[in-house]
């Protein structure tokens, strides 16, 4: 635990009692600041120019649960976790650096990452997402995997995440899907999609996916047509189309 020491150089800082203390280590890293409510956190009157971790995740439920947060001058923040928390939103456009992003188990119904061209990790489970927007012209095309189940979506646009390897997206309000294209990035292709429990009526693979190792659509009762192109599927270990309509495969 933090005191009001004089720690100038300190980098890591865990178990944070009072957010006051936080104006002596401007030079941190990493704060890891469960089961507390810090709305001050990249305040105008209180940066962290160097924090690359942040950890307030795990407080759901608690007397000072967490339920905003301001991250807006932490230039150089790359891993955000706010996940088992009261948090309803989440604005992340000043945060440049961010690759890894998980919120998983909050009430945040919007998420916004058309500005985060670093992302490569986002994990959103069990939350209460109802959109998602990504840049769709190339700005998120380092996202490498999407964790987004357990949610309320019915429309997602993955045109432009070309290095998407990992897609689980189950348990939403979808009825079509398309996966994005990765004929620019050819060893980054999608290898895992499942999609299985939505409202699926069409699912569009075709993009170039040659490296697929396992698709699960279960449970997608107005399943009409799977396009999977050209793709050969050599590689394809595990197909589930269990519980689907009266469907083909192109």
């Amino acid at each position: 635990q933090a005191d009001n020491g004089n720690f100038a150089s300190l980098q890591s800082l865990t178990d944070l009692v009072n957010p006051e203390d936080l104006t002596t280590y401007t030079n941190l890293t990493e704060i890891i600041a469960k089961a507390n409510n810090y709305t001050i956190l990249g305040s105008d009157d209180l940066m962290f120019p160097d924090l690359e971790t942040l950890n307030v995740g795990g407080n759901y439920g608690t007397t000072d649960a967490l339920n905003t947060i301001d991250l807006g001058n932490l230039p150089s923040l790359k891993k955000i976790y706010v996940q088992w928390s009261s948090i309803t939103s989440l604005d992340t456009s000043s945060n440049i650096a961010l690759n890894h992003l998980q919120c998983n188990n909050t009430s945040i119904t919007s998420l916004d990452v058309s500005s985060n061209t670093a992302l490569t990790h986002m994990n959103v489970m069990d939350a209460s997402l109802n959109t998602i927007t990504f840049d769709n012209t190339g700005g998120n095309s380092n996202v490498k995997f999407l964790k987004c189940y357990n949610n309320n979506l019915s429309t997602i646009d993955l045109t432009g995440l070309e290095r998407l390897q990992h897609l689980k997206i189950q348990n939403n309000n979808l009825t079509t899907l398309t996966t994005p294209a990765s004929n620019a990035f050819g060893s980054y292709q999608l290898e895992h999609i499942d999609c299985s429990n939505n409202a699926l009526t069409h699912i569009n693979a075709s993009a170039h996916n040659s490296l697929l190792k396992s698709f699960n659509a279960n449970n997608n009762g107005d399943l009409a047509t799977i396009d999977f192109g050209d793709n050969d599927l050599d590689e394809i270990t595990s197909m589930q189309l269990n519980n689907v309509g009266v469907f083909s495969v192109i």
